[in-house]
């Protein structure tokens, strides 16, 4: 049997992504019968790929068949997985009533969300309530996106009624057995039930 020593190993790396801690070394095969070390000759093994691989370095060597020559070592590296943002949490301001402002836990990277749906071209760390409906935010560091904020709900009644232009008159004082309320100062499409 005639031995090739092999060339230093080509290697493709997997990094770890938002979803997978771990790392993917693939060795490119260069001839039959070849086995493959990814921690600098101590194992080596048929398959000419290695999964689950943490961060670190790791150092690849290709065997000959028959066990007689080895590539040079080519170095690798499983970069550390992405940070995945905590899941943020929403203020409400209503100081305004009329117009709440939400507020995002987290400075930077924010989506906003109404009933599920993106809002186009919310990504402050603010956002104001303009119409009824289901409010979440997300944020995102780098390529890591957070799980969706708890929602918060927001009913936008319409017209509100001033109590400072409202009569109310309860009498009599005290009451026995019959109590008259008496309502005055409403405009006339206000329906009083």
């Amino acid at each position: 049997i005639t031995s090739i020593v092999p060339a230093n190993p080509v290697v493709n790396i997997t990094q770890p992504t938002c979803t997978t801690a771990t790392g993917t070394i693939m060795v490119t095969v260069q001839n039959s019968g070849e086995t493959y070390s990814f921690d600098n000759g101590v194992t080596y093994q048929l398959d000419n790929s290695k999964q689950g691989l943490a961060t670190g370095a790791y150092q690849i060597i290709i065997k000959s068949r028959g066990s007689c020559n080895n590539s040079e070592a080519t170095s690798a590296v499983v970069n550390a997985q992405p940070v995945i943002p905590a899941k943020p949490t929403i203020e409400v301001n209503e100081s305004n009533p009329d117009i709440p402002l939400l507020t995002s836990s987290v400075a930077d990277g924010n989506q906003w969300y109404l009933n599920g749906m993106v809002i186009v071209g919310a990504k402050g760390q603010t956002y104001t309530v303009l119409t009824s409906g289901i409010y979440q935010v997300s944020a995102t560091l780098g390529s890591c996106t957070s799980e969706l904020s708890l929602a918060k709900v927001f009913l936008i009644t319409g017209n509100e009624i001033k109590v400072s232009t409202i009569n109310i008159r309860v009498y009599p004082n005290p009451v026995e057995s019959m109590l008259t309320i008496g309502l005055g100062g409403f405009a006339p499409d206000y329906k009083v039930e």
